[in-house]
């Protein structure tokens, strides 16, 4: 498989799990809100974030992604910018920064649910503001997605989504960074 159709690919199961992963988000006072107020919102959140990922929303994902998940995606461009192979792909696909890069990696993965209708993304989207939440602390929780889980931290006087340790295990399994940017990615 040549590297272009590789990182499409990835680019797609990342969009795809995005999608999978909802967006929680609660905008509250400079405390952590109370267990009930931040199930609550994350609910509500989960829901509106599920329907914009299905969407490609990207200032909604944008908007609920936590720092250190942003963190990661810099490495990974940065790292994929070293290896020759893959900076030209990223340059024949108009990825001159980051930002293109996770936007289209977000807005690509929506695009394969765009013969869902609106029923069936709503649906999607109760489903996994559904899932079980549990609170590992005040200030991070997971909500059960499926057969999966998603990390939520509190930053910002927000709850966001850390989708950092899934992604890390993705990138890592499939490209061949130079050893310091490995490193770094696996640090994060």
């Amino acid at each position: 498989m040549n590297k272009s159709i590789l990182i499409t690919a990835l680019v797609v199961f990342a969009g795809a799990y995005m999608i999978l992963a909802a967006r929680p988000v609660c905008a509250q006072a400079a405390a952590t809100p109370s267990r009930e107020a931040s199930e609550k919102a994350i609910r509500t959140i989960v829901y509106e974030s599920a329907m914009s990922a299905q969407t490609g929303d990207v200032k909604l994902y944008r908007r609920n992604l936590a720092k250190r998940s942003f963190e990661l995606v810099k490495l990974v461009y940065q790292g994929l910018q070293e290896l020759p192979e893959d900076n030209q792909v990223l340059i024949e696909n108009n990825f001159d920064t980051v930002d293109k890069f996770l936007d289209a990696t977000f807005v690509q993965g929506a695009s394969q649910y765009a013969n869902l209708s609106k029923e069936k993304k709503e649906d999607n989207a109760r489903a996994q503001a559904a899932g079980k939440i549990t609170f590992l602390s005040d200030k991070e929780a997971v909500i059960a997605v499926g057969d999966s889980s998603l990390r939520l931290v509190w930053e910002d006087n927000a709850w966001k989504v850390d989708e950092t340790e899934t992604g890390k295990k993705m990138w890592l399994q499939n490209f061949q960074f130079k050893q310091a940017t490995r490193e770094k990615i696996e640090k994060l």
